[in-house]
């Protein structure tokens, strides 16, 4: 029997929404009352798959979205791919409309750095982006360097915290917008500017230099992509940085 395709997933262990529950409700629809004001991800869950329990039945699980081209007749035809232990079976249907709703929490972006690909020749696995992090166990005794401090980074390195090397290092190039609350046991560092494989070594913006650097982990956001709509002229997505030309 074949094999299922698993696709990865950005949600980590600890994860709760940034913001209030009740901003991100449906008006027809109460949260559970012992839900905590910003929701674990699984109660989110949840809460969508109540919502959608009427409709459920029209939902094809398990089904990768291969492409979707305009027809001539101004018409959408849509070729997906099933993806479960059955076999791997393609489908081609014709919609009159098509709504993309699937996020951009897939493709890591991750700037370049110089000395990064060295680096992570050195030492595999020392790099890595906030996508695949799942528990502060992996980081525990570590010297880690968190890069970005939007929501994940600020969400994330306050986890990791209390269980790696102190002092926890976060780089960033510009203020948080979050509440970072001041710590001896994090220090805020510039943008890294050079990956230096000598003693594990980084060097910031300022000239710093931090030595023994276990991890380093980048909450640095994700591209857009839409390989599906890659027949599309012009295209709705270029340098990934943005939807264009829609």
């Amino acid at each position: 029997m074949p094999e299922e395709t698993v696709f990865m997933t950005p949600l980590y262990d600890r994860l709760e929404t940034n913001i209030p529950r009740d901003l991100m409700g449906f008006s027809d629809l109460d949260w559970p009352k012992d839900s905590q004001l910003f929701p674990r991800h699984e109660t989110v869950l949840e809460y969508i798959k109540r919502y959608a329990e009427d409709i459920r039945h029209l939902i094809r699980y398990k089904t990768q979205v291969l492409d979707v081209c305009l027809t001539e007749d101004a018409r959408w035809r849509v070729k997906t791919r099933d993806v479960s232990r059955q076999g791997v079976k393609e489908h081609e249907e014709t919609f009159d409309a098509v709504i993309v709703a699937n996020g951009h929490f897939n493709i890591p972006c991750i700037p370049a750095v110089k000395g990064m690909e060295e680096w992570s020749t050195a030492y595999p696995g020392s790099i890595s982006h906030s996508k695949f992090y799942r528990t502060p166990d992996q980081y525990a005794g570590k010297k880690v360097i968190v890069v970005g401090n939007s929501a994940s980074g600020v969400d994330i390195g306050s986890q990791i915290q209390p269980s790696c090397s102190p002092p926890l290092l976060m780089s960033s190039k510009s203020e948080p917008f979050l509440v970072n609350t001041p710590s001896p046991d994090k220090i805020d560092k510039p943008p890294i500017a050079e990956f230096l494989t000598k003693n594990r070594s980084v060097r910031f913006e300022d000239g710093t230099i931090e030595q023994d650097v276990d991890a380093i982990l980048y909450c640095t956001g994700y591209f857009y992509s839409f390989p599906f709509l890659k027949s599309l002229d012009p295209p709705v997505v270029t340098s990934g940085e943005r939807v264009e030309n829609l």
